[in-house]
């Protein structure tokens, strides 16, 4: 999410922000393979705690949910950055025909 440029919020860049919705789709497609990835990860560590040590099964428990306590942050940003892009779509959008209009 850092590495994201910060959203167009000019109306003559239509363009640019319309490629910075499809660059965000990609990036949305990316966070899914992450959650299988994440999901196969779960099921792996809870397979571990029951093979190896107590010891070696807390940190494993306490390092894994560390890791999804940043996922979910992540998420929250993505979502968060999906209704932007809707919003300034729209208005975009609504500024558009009433150029249209008026012209």
């Amino acid at each position: 999410m850092n590495s994201q440029k910060p959203i167009q919020r000019h109306f003559r860049l239509y363009q640019t922000l319309l490629k910075q919705i499809d660059e965000h789709k990609s990036f949305e497609n990316q966070c899914e393979i992450y959650k299988e990835h994440l999901i196969n990860l779960d099921k792996l560590a809870t397979h571990l705690t029951f093979v190896v040590p107590k010891k070696d099964s807390i940190h494993i428990r306490n390092s894994l949910g560390s890791i999804q306590r940043r996922w979910e942050k992540i998420q929250i940003r993505r979502k968060q950055r999906t209704k932007e892009f809707e919003k300034m779509k729209k208005v975009i959008s609504k500024f558009n025909i009433t150029y249209i209009i008026c012209s």
